[in-house]
């Protein structure tokens, strides 16, 4: 993963993170780790899969769905 890609990721994590946050009301730690712990991010890792270049909401959709 390239310096930028890896930037990227960083951003979308955090921005997944708020949302959740904002919208189902969970501290911090427990927004980040269930950002971590889903198989969106490590789909998002893989940079093969094209992800990474989604949209943020389209991303927080498919992670809504996961949580479900």
């Amino acid at each position: 993963m390239t310096v930028d890609e890896q930037f990227t990721l960083e951003e979308i994590t955090t921005q997944l993170a708020a949302w959740l946050m904002e919208e189902r009301r969970m501290g911090l730690r427990d927004a980040m780790a269930c950002v971590y712990n889903s198989h969106l991010y490590s789909m998002l890792q893989d940079t093969a899969t094209g992800l990474m270049w989604q949209s943020d909401a389209y991303l927080y959709d498919s992670l809504c769905l996961e949580l479900e």
